[in-house]
């Protein structure tokens, strides 16, 4: 009876977790508490810190209590080395300490929904992603409904409500639509034929195309993966014109103005534009070492596209905090010592959609657990390379979350005291 009610509430508030996760810091946001996800997730990581305290012993693993250690020593005292090394910065240690503490309430709550995930059935574990992924299905074929709702009773500037941007949404539905198309769930094969051409052509976010090729990805084989890629490559560029006359006819002119840097002019262009060359800065000057954790924006660096985006922007710095896209604001703000955590990532990456591409394709089959943080692994390419909103992003907790359940389930297969997820009560 004990074990049944240790698995039901398991089950329950990682349930609740992942719902408020996914709605929780995007309805705040679209309501103007903050101009990113971070007090949404410390509300959010608060209380479910909380629920798990009353409801379970409170402990951290010891792989969080470490990681928690290292990122309280180390992104304070990265940030104190360029302050000396550069004085003429100024350097936000408000922002930076309130950021840190924000992140490690992430890593302690992430560690413990990975607990609970380890302790509910594959069962229940694959009904909880499936009843979310319909959900997130359906609050975007319904939003040119509530839209309306959003813009015209309450004022809200909302595409798919309760995220604010098309491309915030589509961030959040990434690692579930990759883990149903996984799986072959068949009502999401069918609903998907219907949403994507409803997303492509109504909504309109090229987010969401990429996250269509990253679905793509996982059903073609590995071998001919590369072939397809330059393929799709040399097609475009020897084709853009017809593509052109294509996106023109249909009134698509929005992936137009975006597939083309030629449209200099168009905000999303100028702040990819803008990433590359956060990139490039530290190691065209004397800033091998970044700027410092979350001091992106807070200095004027010069750059043409950062000029030009605040001026379309009328003076915000809205679109200069968040780097553009992951790997940017860690190069900014990390500068050499970035190219250490991109590697991580990018071997996570590579890990995960090989494993993903071999459960889809072969009779190699992974727990639902263990493939959905695989799939939320993958699924973060395209904060890190496309589109991102800093680190603190649902995708940035999912992660985390993913790379605490992983490395439990290998360390536990390495002790001799593994139990398949899929065998589990």
């Amino acid at each position: 009876m004990a074990r049944a009610q240790e698995t039901r509430s398991n089950r329950l508030v990682l349930k609740w977790s992942f719902a408020g996760l996914l709605f929780f810091p995007p309805s705040l946001h679209l309501l103007g508490f903050g101009t990113s996800y971070a007090l949404g997730l410390t509300l959010f990581s608060a209380t479910v810190l909380l629920f798990q305290a009353i409801f379970f012993r409170f402990a951290l693993s010891r792989v969080a209590t470490v990681v928690i250690f290292a990122t309280t020593i180390a992104l304070p005292l990265h940030l104190l080395i360029v302050s000396i090394a550069h004085p003429s910065l100024d350097i936000l240690w408000g922002r930076a300490l309130l950021s840190l503490l924000v992140i490690n309430l992430i890593i302690a709550v992430t560690d413990r929904l990975s607990r609970n995930a380890q302790y509910i059935s594959a069962l229940a574990f694959d009904r909880i992603i499936r009843q979310l992924t319909y959900f997130l299905v359906i609050l975007g074929f319904f939003s040119f409904i509530t839209s309306d709702i959003a813009r015209n009773i309450f004022g809200l500037p909302s595409a798919i409500p309760p995220f604010s941007e098309p491309s915030h949404f589509t961030l959040a539905l990434a690692p579930f639509a990759i883990y149903a198309f996984a799986t072959k769930n068949r009502l999401i094969t069918l609903l998907g034929l219907a949403f994507i051409p409803f997303m492509i052509i109504e909504v309109q976010s090229l987010v969401f195309v990429v996250l269509l090729v990253i679905v793509i990805s996982i059903m073609i084989p590995l071998r001919l993966l590369p072939v397809i890629i330059m393929g799709s490559i040399v097609i475009y560029s020897e084709s853009f014109i017809y593509i052109e006359n294509i996106l023109m006819r249909y009134d698509l002119e929005y992936y137009l103005n975006r597939l083309s840097f030629a449209y200099s002019d168009n905000l999303s262009v100028l702040v990819y534009q803008q990433g590359i060359d956060l990139i490039k800065y530290p190691f065209l000057g004397d800033h091998l070492l970044g700027f410092g954790f979350q001091q992106l924006g807070t200095s004027n660096l010069g750059l043409e596209t950062t000029n030009r985006i605040r001026d379309i922007l009328g003076g915000s710095d809205l679109n200069t905090r968040d780097g553009s896209f992951v790997i940017a604001k860690l190069f900014s703000e990390f500068g050499i010592f970035a190219v250490l955590i991109i590697v991580f990532l990018g071997i996570a990456i590579i890990v995960s959609f090989s494993r993903i591409q071999k459960h889809y394709s072969s009779n190699y089959q992974l727990s639902p657990q263990i493939l959905f943080g695989y799939c939320c692994i993958y699924a973060y390419v395209i904060e890190l390379m496309f589109r991102g909103i800093g680190y603190f992003s649902i995708g940035g907790v999912l992660f985390l979350y993913s790379i605490f359940l992983i490395g439990k389930e290998e360390r536990a297969q390495q002790s001799g005291a593994f139990q398949p997820l899929n065998n589990r009560a």
